[in-house]
């Protein structure tokens, strides 16, 4: 790839944060994490480790929404898919753990990553469920940082 189209690319991904205040905004303290009675019923969306970075970067609240792992910030909530292998989730607990950091339901978490189109992808490990396909879904691509 040439500097010219690495540099439009991260100019685009940098947009995404910049233009978006849901992705990168605060937590407003009155959103709480959806917890369903069971979490055997959430499905997690796993994609292939791309082999590129992705140099944007999202925080708001982990939570569930549905049957979803989803980040909420600022009103607006963003369905997540993971990176596999590299990212694990415990039904059990909640968690979501990569690069030896986890990060449970509830908590406040950075990541990185990138916005994308879910129909774009033919390669998944475990597809999202048909709730969890919303118009755009946040690739994490990077380490969680948990702010608790």
């Amino acid at each position: 790839m040439s500097s010219r189209a690495c540099g439009a690319l991260l100019a685009m991904l940098l947009g995404v944060t910049a233009c978006n205040p849901g992705i990168a905004g605060s937590m407003a303290p009155s959103e709480s994490a959806l917890v369903p009675a069971s979490l055997s019923s959430v499905v997690v969306a796993f994609f292939p480790t791309p082999s590129a970075n992705w140099l944007a970067r999202a925080e708001g609240q982990l939570s569930i929404d549905g049957n979803c792992l989803v980040l909420r910030a600022g009103g607006v909530t963003r369905d997540l898919a993971w990176p596999a292998p590299d990212a694990e989730w415990d039904a059990e607990s909640g968690t979501i753990s990569m690069g030896g950091i986890s990060a449970q339901v509830g908590d406040h978490i950075v990541v990185g990553g990138g916005e994308g189109d879910f129909t774009q992808r033919a390669d998944w490990i475990q597809a999202p469920l048909p709730e969890c396909q919303r118009v755009s879904m946040w690739f994490v691509h990077g380490p969680i940082e948990v702010r608790r």
